[in-house]
Parts: structure tokens; C-alpha cells; sequence
């Protein structure tokens, strides 16, 4: 299917380009559970202008949020989000990421013809939309756009993706993640047999045993992503905790939150307690609210972060400036909205 890009804003503007992670139904694809967990965070397919989202719809809240706060980083009026299909499997991360990067270099090429000069673009990507943007980099050359900024939010790190953080694509890169984000690092990686089979057993109810036996060669055993890149110049990253957590409108956030929630307290109350928790509760008496917590996964994609980008931005800046070292990870909170 070819898809082709929206027009780009009348005026010269700004673009900011919103990239979804894995969806939870996609996950079942022999069981349609959407109508327990709808797909909030997922758009329609290919590059979609926010505008033309309905108003209800959850990543219309993050992108007016944004906007309100900073229209002129971040204007409506450029304001677009790219649709995938949500599976957790590699194949479709990289055919995602081929898609995004043809439908941005017609956008970018359009956006020149019309106003005659290059696009500022801001990619800010949710979980495995991290890892979609980065396997973009597979098709840069010389003579591409480059993204301004790309804010790789609780994505998973992975070996078969994290060097792509090294292109030319990228101006600048911040990754920011939570150390309370359970899900962050549950992608077992390649440690999962290609999907492929299962649906050629469903079929067939037989797997030809080479293919069985080369899907098991290419597994890494390797459990979990990682949390942290290598360093580099281009890139900042960064452990996000709530000063005090927001409450969060049941109407404007994924309904998967409330259960992450649920799940975060019920681990909180029988966690074994470490030094390094002792120390944290210690330090919190003379610079941080008892109510200090890391951000959920799923409360990167909520309308109380997306308010905190711009200063967040401003601020992870003004630390690397003043630290000067490339790319270690600053620890920085930010405040709730009651």
C-alpha cells in the first residue's frame, strides 16, 4: 500500500511528529480484546495530521497540551502523528520505520517546494515507536532531511537498534525514562520465536523443523531491553520522577494507566527494601516530596508529561551545558498537575 503524506502547514512552522509504541491488542491477534483495552494510543495508519483526529481521541489531548504550552515550538499547525500497526515484532518495527522515513522525506520535500527552506522536525516517540524511529536510519543518506530532535520516551534499548542513535538523521536525541517503568524492559528482545511460525502451525498444525531450527539459532537468550544508551555528543538521557504524581482525567489517558497504577502500588507495598531505597527515602527528607515517584509507562503518553516537555527540554539543556558530559544520565523531576 502506498501511502502518501498530508500537505504540509500554509505557513512555515514547526513540525512535530508523534510515534505510538506497541498496543496491547496487537499482541492477541487471534483474540480481539480491544473492546477491553481500546486502542487509545494508536492512530490511524501513515502520517496524520492531529486536526484531523477526533477531539476525543487520547493522542489529540497529548499534542494539545503540547501546543498550548508552546505554540511556537511546537504549533498546532504542524502537528501530525504516524500510525503503525503496533506489533511487538521486529519485522514490524522495521517496516514501520521504512514508512516513516518515505512519508517524512515526501513531507520534507513538499514543505520545501512551498515555502522554501528546510523543516525543523521533532519526532517524540512512546515505548517501541522509539525503536521504529530509529530503524529510519537504515535508509538516511547524505542527501535526506535530518530531525531536529527526537525524544525517545520509556523505549526499550536494544543491541539490534541502539547504535542508530549515532546517524547523521539525528541533530539531537533525548531518551527519557523512569526506573519505576516496569514494562520499559520487559521486550525479551529476540527471545521470542518469529510469529511466523505460530501462524503456520495455526494453519497447517506442522513447522518444517529447518525453520524451526533457524528461528532458534537467530534467538540471542539475552532477557530484557536496557534502559541506558552509550554515550555520545548528540544525546541526553535522562531518569524522570514526579515531584508529586498528577491526578490523571480518565478521559484524556489510556485506560491501561489506572491497572499500572494498581500494579506499581501492589509491588510497592511487598518490594524488599534495598540500600539504594533507603538512601532515596533518606535524601527525599531535605530535597524531594514523599510523594516523589518515577513516571509509569504508560504516563509518558499522558496530557500532565506532555505540558512538561518544553521546560524539560530547557532544563535537560541547561544541565548538559553546565555539567558538560555527553549523554550521562541526569536524574530531574518534574512537578504534577493537581
Amino acid at each position: 500500500m502506498i501511502m502518501h503524506p498530508p500537505p504540509p502547514p500554509p505557513k512555515p512552522t514547526p513540525i512535530t511528529i508523534f510515534v505510538h509504541g506497541t498496543q496491547i491488542h496487537a499482541l492477541f491477534k487471534d483474540v480481539d480484546i480491544r473492546r477491553f483495552f481500546p486502542a487509545n494510543t494508536q492512530s490511524p495508519p501513515g502520517l496524520y495530521r492531529k486536526c484531523d483526529l477526533p477531539k476525543s481521541h487520547a493522542i489529540h489531548h497529548l499534542l494539545n497540551a503540547l501546543s498550548h504550552t508552546d505554540a511556537s515550538s511546537f504549533p498546532a499547525a504542524g502537528m501530525y502523528t504516524f500510525g503503525w500497526s503496533g506489533g511487538i515484532e521486529v519485522k514490524e518495527r522495521r517496516t514501520a520505520g521504512k514508512q516513516l522515513f518515505d512519508l517524512i522525506q515526501s513531507l520534507a520535500q513538499s514543505y520545501q517546494e512551498l515555502h522554501r527552506t528546510t523543516p525543523e522536525i521533532t519526532v517524540i516517540t512512546h515505548s517501541h515507536g522509539g525503536n521504529v524511529a530509529l530503524h529510519m536510519a537504515e535508509w538516511y543518506d547524505a542527501g535526506s532531511y535530518t530531525i531536529a530532535r527526537a525524544l525517545l520516551l520509556a523505549c526499550p534499548v536494544q543491541e539490534l537498534t541502539s547504535f542508530y542513535t549515532q546517524s547523521p538523521l539525528f541533530q539531537k536525541i533525548y531518551a527519557l525514562h523512569s526506573h519505576d517503568d516496569r514494562f520499559q524492559i520487559m521486550d525479551q528482545r529476540s527471545l521470542q520465536l518469529p510469529r511466523s511460525l505460530f501462524d503456520t502451525w495455526k494453519e497447517n498444525r506442522q513447522v518444517r523443523v529447518q525453520e524451526l531450527i533457524q528461528a532458534i539459532q537467530n534467538v540471542t537468550w539475552k532477557f530484557g531491553s536496557e534502559r541506558h544508551f552509550a554515550t555520545q555528543q548528540n544525546l541526553i538521557q535522562a531518569e524522570i520522577t514526579w515531584h508529586s504524581a498528577p491526578n490523571h482525567d480518565s478521559k484524556k489517558v489510556d485506560n491501561g494507566l489506572f491497572m499500572e497504577l494498581k500494579l506499581y502500588e501492589a509491588l510497592k507495598m511487598y518490594r524488599e527494601i534495598s540500600l539504594r531505597d533507603i538512601i532515596k527515602m533518606y535524601k527525599s527528607l531535605y530535597t524531594f516530596s514523599f510523594q516523589e515517584r518515577g513516571l509509569l509507562h504508560t504516563e509518558f503518553t499522558t496530557p500532565s508529561f506532555f505540558k512538561c516537555i518544553p521546560a524539560l527540554i530547557h532544563d535537560l539543556d541547561e544541565k548538559q551545558a553546565v555539567d558538560k558530559q555527553s549523554s550521562l544520565c541526569i536524574r530531574h523531576s518534574i512537578a504534577g498537575n493537581s
